[in-house]
């Protein structure tokens, strides 16, 4: 007699056990997470480096502006 193939037979399932895969769901959010983490960070630095080099342009175009000699040619 042929094997009958049944529905509830796992081995030729391709997705991971209900266990395994809520724990690989899990590996993958908390590196999404950490990912996530560290982007923001390095967006953050940004805008800071953008933040101080305009704060470090602005006497110079105060001055600039004011016309003291300080910068005229």
């Amino acid at each position: 007699m042929p094997h009958s193939s049944d529905s509830s037979d796992s081995s030729f399932s391709r997705s991971p056990p209900p266990g395994k895969q809520d724990s690989s769901d899990d590996v993958r959010r908390v590196q999404r997470r950490e990912k996530n983490r560290i982007a923001a960070q390095k967006s953050r630095q940004r805008q800071t480096q953008k933040s101080i080099k305009k704060d470090a342009q602005v006497p110079w175009h105060r001055a600039r502006r004011a016309g003291n000699g300080y910068f005229s040619k």
